[in-house]
């Protein structure tokens, strides 16, 4: 059986502003999102708002055809967004595309947004960077501002931070409200942060109407940092980035405050919408975030089904984590109509049952999860140390250093599925500051050990790389390649996905479309949506 790793990150919601993700003309892929229980400092945002207008649909469809370059970047807009004609995205880059052979720089910074979120052509992120190069160097400073988010976060190249900050001064200084806004959201991740020079900036871009300005302002109100901490501030400024916003990509802050009561009355309704204006403007983190809320019945009555819907929307946004744990939202369906089974072997003392049981119970959500302390510390008893690992996930609930100090024990016998879930409260700051790092030492002793959990875990996390674990797609390769070894569907979803687009590695589109097919198989919905294929039916 899985282990409950997985569960114990997917019953917390990510940081609403973590990152301020994307919206459409966006070439930037959101950073990991992390547990925590208000809204973090957001990560800058490519592409600043331009917004198609439905009764201009017919005007710019004229001038497209009439040769005009920009003509055929807005009506691409249209068929982006859905305004005034259907949404098609593959309609929409080859638009781009005519509007950036035309000498439409804007056309370029778009179709490098659809290069680098796989909309209407595949996923290619040095194509992005070579696209956003182009238009920046003909003086577009949009262009400057999302190339520099490439550098940020090492989306195409190689991590470098002082040419993102070059970049983001450019765009600022060419008037791109953007590029003052992501240069003052650098100035906070520094390692010597320069709040003074950060609040300048984003005030600058905030008072000039980017809303990605005035969410990551409030986010410096929300946690205090280079003012002093005034949660009415930041839900004001996070009012304004989302009235600010057309398509809604900056209102999950606001929903995040709003779903865990954070300087408001907490109002789960009224977090949801928000959240879903900025999940229908393509936000992955924010579809993930309701996911989260149905599949855990926080707030509102538990609903599987429907959350299903919104991980899976997250994951063909190509937000990694949500991928991963969608196969295991399956997994909580299929346990619970297994439980009724497992009660009545348990009450016949049916050998290894109340294990079992006690498991089932540990990866159920927590209105359960308390059921499975007894059946589980008997089965650590006996010296069952995957058994010692869920009982540490169940202690942590209440004891949050307690469980940690049993995940230790665990994983210091060399079983990896303790090591896994080790790493994950590493990750998740629980019961010790939270820190990348060490959670990555923790999953490469998972991995090693062959422990499918572990090893995606930490290709996760070398896959998007961070200041703490630097990007290393041949290790992430590598990982998930193990895993697909060891039996999880969706390690051989992710290997099957860096072998098809070459990520990592040499290409090798065969054995890549061979594993995707495995993991199609196995209902791994972002395998059969690189396939094109419905995912099959339990």
């Amino acid at each position: 059986m899985p282990g409950v790793r997985r569960v114990w990150l997917l019953l917390t919601l990510a940081a609403c502003g973590s990152t301020t993700p994307p919206p459409a003309h966006s070439v930037a892929r959101p950073q990991s999102v992390t547990p925590a229980t208000m809204p973090d400092a957001g990560a800058p945002r490519a592409s600043a708002v331009r917004f198609p207008v439905a009764e201009h649909v017919e005007g710019y469809r004229a001038r497209c055809e009439s040769g005009e370059a920009g003509g055929c970047t807005d009506l691409g807009a249209a068929y982006e967004f859905g305004v005034g004609v259907p949404r098609d995205f593959q309609r929409a880059a080859s638009l781009y595309q005519r509007g950036c052979d035309g000498g439409n720089a804007l056309g370029c910074v778009d179709l490098a947004g659809c290069y680098q979120r796989g909309i209407g052509v595949a996923r290619d992120e040095p194509r992005a960077v070579q696209l956003l190069r182009r238009a920046c160097d003909a003086k577009e400073a949009t262009a400057c501002a999302n190339l520099g988010v490439s550098y940020e976060q090492a989306i195409g190249v190689a991590r470098d931070l002082d040419q993102a900050a070059r970049l983001y001064g450019q765009a600022c200084n060419g008037g791109s409200l953007l590029g003052c806004a992501n240069l003052g959201f650098l100035y906070t991740i520094r390692p010597t942060p320069d709040y003074e020079g950060a609040i300048t900036l984003l005030r600058r871009a905030c008072d000039g109407g980017e809303p990605v300005g005035c969410a990551n302002l409030g986010a410096l109100y929300g946690k205090g940092q280079g003012v002093d901490k005034d949660f009415e501030r930041a839900r004001q400024l996070y009012q304004s980035a989302c009235d600010l916003d057309p398509i809604g990509s900056t209102c999950m802050n606001l929903g995040g405050i709003y779903l865990v009561g954070q300087g408001v009355t907490r109002d789960t309704p009224k977090g949801l919408s928000l959240l879903d204006r900025s999940c229908n403007a393509g936000v992955a983190p924010a579809c993930r975030n309701i996911g989260v809320v149905y599949v855990t019945g926080n707030g509102v009555p538990a609903d599987a089904a429907r959350g299903e819907e919104y991980f899976d929307r997250a994951c063909q946004l190509h937000l990694d984590k949500a991928c991963t744990e969608l196969t295991h939202v399956h997994r909580l369906s299929a346990l619970q109509k297994e439980l009724p089974r497992l009660e009545t072997e348990c009450a016949a003392r049916t050998r290894g049952a109340c294990s079992r049981l006690g498991r089932a119970y540990a990866e159920l959500d927590e209105n359960v999860a308390p059921r499975a302390r007894p059946l589980l510390e008997k089965t650590c008893q006996l010296g069952v140390q995957e058994a010692c690992a869920d009982l540490a996930v169940v202690v942590a609930q209440g004891d949050p250093k307690g469980g940690l100090a049993l995940a230790q024990s665990a994983c210091a016998t060399r079983d990896g599925h303790g090591c896994a879930i080790l790493g994950g409260m590493i990750q998740a700051g629980v019961g010790t500051p939270a820190d990348d790092a060490r959670a990555a030492q923790a999953y490469q002793r998972a991995c090693d050990a062959h422990d499918a959990e572990g090893c995606i875990a930490l290709g996760d996390m070398l896959r998007n790389g961070s200041t703490a674990v630097p990007r290393n797609t041949p290790r992430a390769r590598a990982a998930f390649e193990t895993a697909c070894t060891a039996g999880d569907p969706m390690g051989c979803a992710l290997i099957g996905t860096m072998l098809t687009f070459g990520e990592g590695g040499p290409t090798d589109k065969a054995r890549g479309k061979t594993l995707l097919e495995k993991a199609c198989a196995a209902s791994v919905e972002a395998a059969c949506s690189i396939l094109g294929r419905a995912v099959p039916k339990p």
